[in-house]
């Protein structure tokens, strides 16, 4: 069951992270004026960071949930 999750888990941040990738590549240079600046922020870390740091901790959250339980 706990392995399921994790399996869960990384399968779906390596789509997210694929479909991220393809859709940076599609879109537009947004308006920021009519982006919220909390969005912005958001849109333009994941784009330089990339979802490894998202990834790792969310990870971490499940394994120290595991670990509690």
């Amino acid at each position: 069951m706990h392995s399921s999750a994790v399996g869960h888990f990384t399968l779906g941040c390596v789509l997210e992270d694929q479909e991220h990738q393809v859709a940076k590549e599609e879109r537009e240079t947004p308006t920021t004026d009519s982006m919220p600046p909390l969005l912005r922020q958001a849109i333009e870390l994941f784009d330089h960071q990339g979802a490894e740091p998202a990834f790792l901790f969310g990870l971490e959250l499940i394994i120290c949930g595991l670990k509690t339980t």
